[in-house]
């Protein structure tokens, strides 16, 4: 899948433990015309943050709960969109991630082209 517009400028950052999964959002979102960094912690991710404005971010990270990231973002106002990813579908952890404003939710296996078409916004 390709994407439509790919004069789309900005950083993103991939928060993501699967390796696989990382690299292939990191590739997509290279594609889509953004430069783009892969992280697999939190920690990692923490210290990526004044450097991007987009963030596609996996809840389960081996170092803590993307969700921690999330809360960062909001608490500091920082101008950073967010997609989360999830392999989880209940309803209420659902819910508790929609409490923290991000931009988009996404449960695995990630629709590429709605997410596509989120980078393109």
């Amino acid at each position: 899948m390709m994407c439509i517009d790919r004069t789309k400028t900005g950083r993103a950052l991939v928060v993501d433990y699967h390796g696989a999964s990382r690299e292939l959002l990191r590739r997509l979102i290279r594609a889509c015309g953004r430069e783009a960094t892969a992280v697999d912690t939190l920690t990692d991710a923490q210290n990526e943050l004044e450097s991007v404005d987009c963030v596609v971010l996996d809840v389960f990270l081996p170092d803590g709960s993307g969700l921690e990231l999330l809360r960062t973002i909001r608490e500091r106002a920082l101008p950073i969109r967010v997609a989360v990813t999830t392999t989880s579908s209940e309803e209420d952890f659902l819910e508790e991630i929609e409490r923290l404003g991000p931009d988009a939710v996404f449960v695995k296996p990630i629709d590429i082209p709605r997410l596509i078409e989120w980078l393109e916004e």
